[in-house]
């Protein structure tokens, strides 16, 4: 099984398509084809967001937030 994230937050045929282009491409040239599974949005689910958001607030915690940078 094969599970593809684009790493884009958004669908656009000139990014996420490349990549699902690319993906079956290679897929045609294979004799035993796995599972594919595209992950189509992630930008808006809970678990995403609040792993940014506790990145973001880790990096605050090491070296400030931007409005408090001198």
């Amino acid at each position: 099984r094969i599970l593809v994230v684009p790493a884009y937050p958004h669908y656009s045929g000139t990014t996420t398509a490349s990549v699902c282009d690319a993906v079956y491409d290679w897929a045609a040239s294979t004799r035993n084809i796995p599972e594919l599974r595209f992950v189509q949005r992630y930008h808006d689910d809970a678990p995403y967001i609040a792993a940014l958001a506790a990145r973001i607030r880790a990096h605050w915690a090491v070296h400030g937030q931007p409005d408090q940078l001198v």
